[in-house]
């Protein structure tokens, strides 16, 4: 036998020896390695079997969790900030990417390779980096002034960081038919999602909690540690009361300024979506709903699903925002923008049916009634105090503004004698951005904003292409969008158990089940119908700014990110697509690849990867800083939650305080507890105070505060020793500016001369109360304490002088929850007739 008819024989022998079959023809490597196929085959069947499928995933994932998750002022707690990290990260990736590979992040839907073109920075790229570099200076400049909160200055850093993280995202991104589409696919489908989870706790979770109060409701006052005097127990008593649906978030203002452009998309989609595709195989699939009609009646439902919770919110700003929209969608199609007369007829009635319905079932369960109507003036003039207020703040700081996460602390100096409430933000999007980092940036935001709703009249309208290739194409094309999004779902519920509020099990199953219900309800409808996505997108940009005219909600997660994708889209769209990309594929032929893709370039220093290089110092400074610490500190005040026998103990209640502030030491509830137990410590057991170490650095801080707030108070007289001090400098020192704070330690001072008589106490109760009465000058609780220290010092012209500012500022104020409890006021007022 010749060694060539032997060969084949080697072959066979090396193959058997290999454990694979003799069989010609067949892939080796399949045969050899079956998971490998079989573990392909299942990323495929899930939409993720390609790196852009994979990136689209995150993507998905990241949107759907910041949708979900609660974020309305909980941002001061130190929710969500993991999330916001990892946009950055994010951010930071694909920027790196975008560098290495001089490539803009657009594939070819079939052959999944990337188009041609260069990315090109425009104008509006660098109007958005000036205001978000100005807000990271503006944040710089009150740190190192020592005038801000540190724990909320790098949470809102953290958050403000992510939202700039968004911004790139969607700019990198929001470029090709696929991903403009699934994203606006994802959006609807979430806000289905929440709605949902708003029906759940409008029918069920708001009456169980309703009935539990009512049956218990000493109970339910005694364990709500936020609800301890009279006013806060009455504000608490009125949200129990509410029956306005929240679904997971904890605004109804905010839950309506994330609703309102959506359900402005979904009536531009029953009125101006002019036709599916030739080639759609819908038909096939459900019968009917290839019909116009059908898809007509399909999105009705969906706008009256989305519509009545929008109306149960009772956002006055939301509701108005909407029918803005809506008639803003009319006009346009009767101007003749957009052609489609043969459903205006149709669309107008659908619309206006779904209205009536919503205000007929409003009234009929009580969620709607004439109070509506009725208090609408007394909250716009509510608005006027916050707007008037927030004016002379900005006057005060024009440049720099009080810095991203004090606008609380700050507030309390300007606010009016007769405003509502202490606010956490101005209830106006442009007096938020103004107050929180001055004026500079609201200019760069307003032109944004402006030049983005323009091109929707300086624009012709263009009809975004369908999905071509029938349903089954569209739901391959789609399928990652549908698997991030439902992890980012299932990913949000469980890493909101670190939260400060969490998210019900049962609530999630609802955000779940209207996800998936709404997207594969849209699937067929947003992926194959002809858009005008040029009109659609700045109308619904214009909806979400109308709805925050009057509301707080652009520094919270969920409603900024509606923001950032609607304001991209609009510019991208407006710019033919998004950076001048072409959207030609590279050819199989070697030699047109060369002449359809452009001459590489150096890999030099790009703006690109400066903003990366931001990005990454900014998630490497507030990983351990701003979540990590939080995350630990957290974990420890819930064990401590979990087992109250401790609280028996002093000792050990104090070193596990101790724990908390060693993780976090920005924790200012922390401080002012331990600086009570040290206190109780050293009146009770003062032989356990000798044994603590000694740090007497609070002489300093205090003095430092009394001179900056002009106060002179006499402080020679005041001992304490080295733990008491510690805790006291460190509760200044992490909120320097909150009225609320001083007059926490004022009254900690004071109980304990009450108990003790050291007239030391008495002085640092005094002094607290004196910080707590500059920073809040139009309130009079503190005046009231000092009334009642100043008597128990026997200075009688000071005493005289406090409990008449009191008496006047209690005299005028017209909200019950602000008044002065009634045995502090008969307190106050025997000392002012003494």
């Amino acid at each position: 036998m010749s060694a060539r008819s032997r060969k084949p024989d080697n072959k066979h022998d090396r193959r058997v020896k290999s454990g694979t079959s003799d069989v010609r023809g067949v892939n080796v490597s399949q045969l050899t390695f079956p998971e490998k196929t079989e573990q392909r085959d299942l990323l495929a069947s899930l939409g993720l079997g390609r790196t852009q499928n994979w990136l689209i995933g995150v993507v998905a994932a990241l949107t759907a969790a910041t949708l979900i998750l609660n974020g309305d002022g909980l941002t001061f707690e130190g929710d969500n900030i993991l999330v916001a990290l990892i946009w950055s990260l994010l951010a930071t990736v694909l920027l790196f990417v975008r560098w290495y590979r001089n490539m803009p992040f657009c594939f070819d839907q079939q052959s999944g390779q990337p188009l041609t073109g260069r990315l090109r920075f425009r104008w509006f790229d660098v109007t958005a980096a000036v205001f978000f570099g100005w807000v990271f200076v503006s944040f710089v400049v009150v740190w190192c002034s020592g005038n801000g909160s540190p724990r909320a200055m790098l949470t809102m850093l953290a958050h403000w960081g992510g939202f700039a993280a968004m911004f790139v995202t969607w700019r990198l991104l929001l470029n090709d038919r696929r991903m403009i589409r699934g994203m606006l696919l994802l959006f609807v489908a979430a806000i289905i999602g929440e709605s949902s989870a708003a029906y759940y706790h409008y029918f069920y979770v708001g009456p169980k909690t309703r009935q539990e109060y009512y049956a218990e409701h000493e109970k339910a006052l005694t364990a709500n540690q936020d609800a301890q005097t009279p006013g806060e127990q009455e504000l608490y008593k009125n949200r129990v009361d509410s029956i306005e649906p929240l679904g997971t978030y904890s605004l109804t203002n905010s839950l309506a300024a994330v609703l309102a452009p959506w359900c402005v998309f979904l009536c531009g989609v029953a009125l101006m979506g002019r036709r599916l595709c030739c080639h759609s195989e819908i038909g096939n699939l459900s019968g009917m709903t290839g019909n116009l009609s059908m898809r007509i009646a399909i999105v009705t439902l969906l706008i009256a699903f989305v519509g009545f919770i929008l109306m149960m919110t009772n956002s006055r700003s939301g509701i108005l925002a909407t029918l803005f929209g809506i008639a803003c969608l009319f006009g346009s199609m009767l101007a003749g923008k957009v052609r489609n007369p043969r459903t205006l007829f149709g669309g107008a009635m659908a619309v206006c049916l779904v209205i009536a319905a919503s205000l007929g079932l409003g009234l009929a369960t009580g969620g709607l009634d004439r109070t509506l109507l009725l208090t609408a003036t007394k909250s716009f003039g509510y608005r006027i105090q916050y707007w008037q207020s927030s004016l002379q703040l900005i006057v005060d700081h024009p440049l720099t503004g009080c810095g991203i996460g004090n606008f609380r602390e700050y507030y309390t100096q300007y606010k009016l004698p007769t405003a509502s409430e202490t606010i956490a933000d101005p209830h106006n999007l442009f007096f938020e951005i103004a107050t929180n980092a001055g004026l500079p940036p609201l200019i760069c935001f307003v032109v944004l904003l402006v030049a983005a709703i323009c091109y929707a009249f300086i624009s012709k309208p263009e009809e975004a292409s369908p999905e071509s290739g029938g349903f089954f194409k569209c739901w391959q094309a789609y399928q990652p969008f549908l698997t991030g999004g439902l992890a980012g779902i299932v990913a949000a519920f469980f890493y909101s158990l670190t939260n400060y509020v969490s998210l019900s099990f049962d609530l999630t199953c609802f955000a779940l089940l209207g996800f998936l219900t709404g997207f594969f309800l849209l699937l067929p409808i947003i992926g194959q119908t002809a858009l005008p996505l040029k009109t659609l997108a700045p109308f619904c940009l214009a909806v979400l700014t109308v709805a925050l005219l009057a509301s707080g909600g652009i520094a919270f997660p969920h409603v900024n990110v509606t923001f950032w994708f609607l304001l991209v889209l609009c510019f991208n769209q407006a710019s033919g697509g998004g950076h001048g990309v072409a959207t030609l594929p590279p050819s199989e032929n070697p030699k047109n690849r060369e002449l359809q893709s452009p001459a590489p370039e150096a890999r030099i220093l790009k703006p690109e990867i400066f903003v990366a290089l931001c990005f990454l110092a900014l998630v490497i400074v507030l990983y351990p800083t701003a979540w990590l610490a939080n995350l630990r500190a957290n974990t420890l005040l819930r064990n401590m939650e979990a087992n109250p026998s401790q609280g028996m103990f002093l000792d050990k209640r104090i070193t596990e305080w101790e724990k908390v502030v060693r993780e976090d030491p920005y924790r200012t509830r922390v401080w002012c507890d331990l600086c009570a137990a040290y206190l109780l410590e050293q009146r009770e057991f003062p032989g356990l105070t000798q044994k603590r170490p000694d740090t007497s650095d609070w002489q300093t801080m205090i003095d430092k505060q009394l001179l900056r707030a002009g106060i002179t108070h006499e402080l020679s007289r005041v001992t304490l020793n080295g733990t008491t001090a510690h805790a006291l400098a460190n509760a200044v020192r992490s909120s320097p500016l909150s009225a609320s704070n001083y007059q926490n330690l004022g009254m900690i001072f004071l109980e304990d001369f009450e108990k003790s008589k050291n007239r030391g106490s008495l002085d640092l109760a005094i002094a607290m109360f004196q910080l707590a009465a500059t920073r809040y000058p139009n309130h009079s609780l503190s005046y009231a304490w000092l009334a009642v220290c100043y008597n128990l010092s026997g200075e009688t012209e000071l005493r005289h002088e406090n409990a008449k500012r009191a008496i006047e500022l209690d005299d005028i104020m017209p909200h019950s929850d602000q008044k002065l409890p009634e045995e502090l006021r008969r307190s106050v007022g025997l000392a002012g007739r003494q």
